[in-house]
This record gives C-alpha cells, structure tokens and sequence, in this order.
C-alpha cells in the first residue's frame, strides 16, 4: 500500500511541476506580448504554449489573432487547424487550410496537411472508382440526353465532382440544382463546374437532399430528378428515402427521374478460397471453430481477387419503381433456386441493374458463367452463408431475401 501511495503522490509532484513550468511559459510569453502585442510569431507562440497548457480556446483566438495580422502565415494556419481538428471542428479547419493554400499556394507543408485532412475519410477513394467508370459515365450520359428538355429546372443528388450536373447542363438543362452534404466535396465541384464553364446554370447546395428547402434553395419544384445516391448492394446510400423525399417536396408532379427503375440480381456461387476469408477450424491444435459465428456477412470478390463458381443462373430478387409516387414498403420473399452444378455454396452474389430512361440500362454483372469479375464502381456483393452449403445439381435451393429498405439480406429457409 505504501508504495502504490508513493506512486500517486509522484504523480501529482510531476503533474505539479509541469502546471509550474506552464504557468511560467505562459507568464513569459504575457510579457513578451505587452511588449510586441502585434507580433505573429509570439502570438503563435504564445497559442503553442496555450495548447500545451490544455487551454485550447485561447491558444484558437490567438492563432487567429495572428493570421489577422498575417494572412499568409502558414504556420499559424496549420496549428489552427489542428487545434480545430482537435476541437472536433473539421470543416472549419478544413476551411482554414484551403485559406492557407490560396495565400501560400506553394508551401509544401500546408499541403501536406490539407491532402491528410481530406484523406481522413472526408473524401472516399470511391469517389474515383466511380468517376472513371466509362460504362456507367456514358449510359448515365445517354440517359439524361433522352430525358432532359431546354429549360428544364433539373435537381441533382450527391453532386461529387459536379460530373452528372453538368451533363444535364450541356443537355440543355436550363437550371441545375446540385446538393452535396460534404463540405470540401461541395467546395471542390463548385471549383471544377466554374472552370468547365457551367457556373451561370449549376449551383452546388452543401445539404442533405432532405435538408433543401423552396424557395431558401431551390427557386421551384424540378423538372428532372438525376440521382446516383446508389451503393452496391443498391439500398445502402438511402436511396428509397431520398427519392421519396424529392418526389414529395421537391419535384413536379409529372418530373422525369433518372434512374427511373432498379432491380437486384442474384446467382448462387462459390469459391475454394473463400474458406481462408471466412471460416476457420483447428488451429496449432486449438479448436477455434466458435470464431465462425463472426463469419462476415458479405464480402467483396473483386477485392480478395476471387474467380466464382457459379451454381445457378442469374435470378431477379426485387424490382423498385423509382418514377411511382407509393412508398416502397420492407419486403420478404422466398425464392425457388434451381442449382446447375454441384459443389460447395458459399452465399449469394449480387448485383444491380438500372433502367436510367426508356431503352436506356446499366447492370454491372459478372463478365461470364465463369465467374470472371467486372471491375468497375459498383461491385457485386457476395451475401454469405453461415456456413457452407453443400449442393447439387438438379437441386431446388429454397432461398429467403429480404430487405428494410436500407439493406439486403439473403438466408436459406428452414
């Protein structure tokens, strides 16, 4: 006991001691200040010891002080902004650094900081996947060719690089309503549709969709919805709730909406490799087979670079009619599977299919019977079994899908 009280009363001594040493840099620096009160580098100083000191309110206001003084200085900037980091105000500091790089556009280390934040899960990678995805650029393209009239008052969800916004504008849109919820995503495509020319006809809002508001946003109900708040399991974005949103509030009556349908496609299929990614037995003479509860639900095939056995034929799971003003309700249904080769099932592959426009549709399944797999944005998912299923061909697989209309869910009936 004594010496667990030798150790705290330690602590205390050293936590005593640094209080001291900061009250005493803090002390110096005040005097420094009365001294020289418009000097940048004390101010900084000063808002470095301020940190140290756990006083991160007054080391913000005298980083701003600073910068007030000097805009271009860049040290300033970038303790700032980590300060607001640190102070969970992203965007603020975010805002802060793009300041920074407009003053100071050649100083590396801004950069640096700048490129760290964004990449901090502010910016998915996804975003590029998507961007150079050439089939789905041009059947959205197509699309908005057939469905956009001069004139038309189009509202676009999810603005990302201003890239579907600006179709529509060069399709003759006379007025493009874009909304993008990320704040630097937001700044960004502002930034790319002034430099392509289109900024007298496409206004980024940074808002939710559900968020946007008549007249404060949107000067009138749109003409066109263009959307792509889908994700690859089709439902994972929001995009029922998105679209019901708009077709209640933000839209014409009779709007014409891109896309207009979508459906989820199904195969049944397989893999030798996939017992290593999820299932797992004796290990070093230990039975670990209990771990197998956290089997993962689904799994990427594209990503662990998996060739598929396929035991069934595709089959349609569920279709959504995105142009139809009734609510999609949750649905649950079951699904007579007939199985064409025999072999070890490991769950479902998935994947979608758009109907953008009349006569115009996108579906990004796998390349063949094979198993060979598109590489592409929206990737199929591989729904997962709890365990593997033994199959055989001739069989009938009775499935169950389902979903809440966030979320698919595949499982074998009882």
């Amino acid at each position: 006991m004594s010496q667990i009280l030798k150790l705290i009363r330690n602590i205390f001594k050293h936590r005593a001691a640094e209080t001291e040493q900061h009250l005493q840099a803090l002390s110096d620096v005040g005097s420094t200040l009365a001294r020289d009160p418009d000097n940048p580098s004390l101010l900084l100083d000063a808002a470095r010891k301020y940190a140290a000191a756990g006083q991160r309110a007054e080391a913000i206001s005298s980083c701003r002080t600073a910068l007030s003084i000097q805009p271009d200085f860049a040290a300033a900037s970038i303790t700032l902004a980590l300060l607001l980091r640190q102070s969970f105000n992203v965007d603020e500091a975010l805002l802060v650094l793009q300041q920074a790089r407009a003053v100071a556009p050649n100083d590396p280390e801004v950069l640096a900081y700048l490129r760290q934040m964004l990449g901090s899960g502010r910016v998915p990678m996804w975003h590029f996947s998507m961007m150079n995805d050439m089939p789905r650029n041009q059947a959205y393209e197509q699309a908005i060719r057939a469905t956009v009239r001069p004139g038309d008052h189009v509202l676009e969800i999810g603005t990302g690089s201003g890239l579907l916004a600006m179709m529509a504008a060069r399709a003759g849109a006379g007025y493009v309503s874009s909304c993008e919820m990320v704040v630097p995503i937001a700044d960004k495509a502002r930034q790319i549709i002034e430099h392509n020319g289109y900024a007298e006809r496409v206004t980024v809002i940074n808002k939710e969709s559900t968020a946007l508001q008549i007249p404060q946003d949107l000067p009138e109900r749109a003409d066109v919805l263009v959307a792509e708040v889908i994700s690859s399991d089709l439902l994972g974005e929001g995009m029922l709730d998105s679209y019901d949103d708009a077709r209640t509030r933000l839209l014409k009556p009779d709007a014409r909406i891109v896309p207009c349908a979508a459906g989820v496609i199904a195969q049944l299929a397989g893999a030798d490799k996939l017992a290593s990614y999820t299932r797992v037995g004796e290990i070093a003479g230990f039975d670990l087979q209990g771990f197998n509860d956290f089997t993962p639900v689904t799994l990427y095939p594209e990503e662990l670079g998996l060739r598929l056995t396929m035991y069934s034929a595709p089959f349609e799971v569920f279709e959504f009619d995105l142009q139809c003003d009734r609510r999609v309700a949750a649905e649950r249904k079951a699904i007579a599977v007939g199985v064409i080769a025999s072999g070890l099932c490991y769950g479902v592959l998935q994947w979608l299919k758009l109907d953008l426009a009349p006569g115009v549709s996108f579906e990004n399944a796998p390349c063949d019977m094979a198993g060979d797999i598109r590489a592409g944005h929206w990737r199929q998912v591989l729904h997962t079994f709890p365990q593997p299923l033994q199959v055989h061909q001739g069989q009938l697989l009775q499935l169950v899908a389902s979903h809440d209309r966030n979320s698919l869910m595949f499982y074998c009936a009882v």
